[in-house]
């Protein structure tokens, strides 16, 4: 026995239609609801079906734009850092120097390389006191 508590009463507005209906289920050796479930059904695999395939074409659009943006942001991107690296530093960089370890190049003697050595590593240690 069928589940009554899944059913709806269907009213049929059309009074042709509602005679069809009757017609064809006699005819046919079904009841009318049954006539109307594989009807609904047949219907639904249908539009299930189209519904589908428009998402999929939907989804297989929505990558191909995608691919393409990817690839316009990778693309400017690209153009952005040439042109960032083709500038001035904001910060130009230079060099300390303290008297101390001058190479003759400026007048002052050359330490030896365990002195110079040292020096570097006291000014590390310093910096993390």
């Amino acid at each position: 026995m069928a589940d009554r508590s899944s059913a709806f009463p269907l009213r049929l507005r059309n009074p042709r239609l509602r005679a069809l209906v009757r017609d064809v289920a006699r005819q046919e050796g079904v009841s009318q609801n049954e006539l109307i479930e594989h009807a609904i059904e047949g219907d639904m695999v249908m539009r299930g079906r189209l519904l589908a395939a428009d998402l999929q074409a939907a989804a297989s659009r929505l990558g191909q734009l995608s691919d393409e943006a990817y690839g316009d942001v990778v693309a400017r991107s690209m153009r952005d850092f040439a042109e960032g690296e083709g500038r001035p530093e904001p910060l130009q960089s230079f060099a300390l120097h303290s008297d101390v370890g001058r190479g003759p190049a400026h007048g002052a003697p050359q330490q030896p390389a365990g002195q110079e050595q040292a020096g570097v590593l006291a000014a590390f240690r310093t910096g993390h006191r």
